[in-house]
């Protein structure tokens, strides 16, 4: 992407001072960026602003943006494994999923270091919290924008948004049994393949989200 081209008029004053334009306008600059610089870093592009990367102020900042793409490094490495695995890549696919192992070693340090890891009540609080927050306001708006323009994502937002309210009801019962002293009950554990729905128990029936049949239904080691 060309930064020069794409940068709006707006903050072309800036962009040639060496200042990273920021959005909104008229919020105070960071430090000075050299011009190469900014052409070499990563760009977001809002409409017609374009917004640059700016250096983390902080340590604890740094490793939030360092677990957030090491995370996405691994589950995009695993999906690369698959599709060389089915073009018959067996040694290329070990390569991409040790990749991606290298890259969970990354995220978990990362996580822990910036005190991402608390008690598993605490954890199980946070997961709540989280779930709840993609069913009730993140998928959403998300699944009607899908819908809106037609786009194969539809089918997969809407499970994914399905699910994620499964996982806060599952987690909320793990914490009810902490709460009481207790550990949940002894069970196996059950993943739809298709949307992810999870089932304590062996599946009798077809997936509640997306009617996938019981039989197709992993369990959870």
């Amino acid at each position: 992407m060309e930064v020069a081209r794409i940068a709006s008029s707006r903050f072309k004053s800036a962009f040639e001072r060496g200042h990273r334009p920021l959005w909104p306008g008229g919020l105070p600059r960071r430090q000075p960026i050299h011009p190469a610089a900014l052409a070499r870093s990563a760009p977001w592009t809002c409409s017609r602003v374009l917004l640059y990367y700016v250096p983390m102020t902080t340590t604890k900042e740094n490793l939030a943006t360092a677990f957030a793409g090491e995370s996405q490094a691994n589950r995009k490495y695993l999906a690369f494994a698959r599709l060389a695995e089915q073009e018959l890549r067996p040694q290329v696919a070990k390569l991409f999923r040790a990749a991606a192992e290298a890259e969970t070693i990354h995220a978990l340090a990362h996580l822990a270091n910036m005190g991402g890891v608390g008690t598993t009540l605490q954890n199980l609080e946070a997961s709540i919290a989280g779930e709840t927050y993609e069913f009730t306001e993140m998928y959403p708006p998300m699944v009607k924008q899908a819908e809106a323009e037609g786009h194969k994502a539809t089918t997969m937002l809407g499970y994914a948004n399905a699910v994620e309210k499964v996982h806060a009801r599952l987690f909320q019962q793990a914490l009810d049994a902490m709460k009481a002293g207790q550990d949940l009950s002894q069970m196996e554990v059950f993943i739809c393949p298709t949307c992810g729905n999870i089932e304590f128990g062996i599946p009798t029936e077809k997936c509640p989200v997306c009617g996938e049949a019981a039989h197709w239904y992993q369990k959870v080691a």
